[in-house]
């Protein structure tokens, strides 16, 4: 994105030899985040919950998961009910627990565990779960 983090993070991957490795994408064609996904070890949202706010269903979580990509989340909002067994959850604002979990995401069975879990999760993301939930809400809301 092009939030107002994006300069410091720019200037903490170059400060840190990183520019190699880490790209910062503004804005993507939808028909190619596919791609991205593809080539993604995992996804990181490191959202940071506030007085008035915090993380809603993060999309992009779905998103990722359902490519097969785990991810790297903080504690916030719905993430953990969205992330589920596809991924590793940090503090907020807790930089060596999100260090800490990539080191994770390094270690193969964890990895594959992961993926793994990628696979289980994303039934529920699904247009056949998601038409059945909400034919309940709907059955549920004429019985009352």
């Amino acid at each position: 994105g092009d939030g107002p983090a994006r300069q410091n993070m720019v200037r903490i991957v170059r400060e840190w030899g990183f520019a190699e490795k880490i790209i910062f994408i503004k804005q993507l064609p939808y028909n190619e985040m596919l791609g991205l996904y593809q080539g993604a070890r995992c996804l990181i949202l490191c959202s940071i919950p506030k007085t008035d706010w915090q993380e809603q269903f993060g999309y992009v979580l779905a998103e990722a998961i359902c490519a097969g990509v785990p991810v790297v989340a903080t504690y916030c909002g719905a993430i953990p009910q969205v992330v589920g067994k596809a991924g590793l959850l940090v503090s907020p604002a807790h930089p060596i627990d999100l260090s800490n979990a990539l080191l994770k995401i390094d270690d193969q069975t964890i990895y594959l565990q992961l993926k793994a879990g990628c696979e289980q999760e994303k039934n529920k993301f699904a247009v056949t779960e998601y038409t059945r939930q909400v034919a309940e809400v709907y059955r549920n809301l004429v019985r009352i």
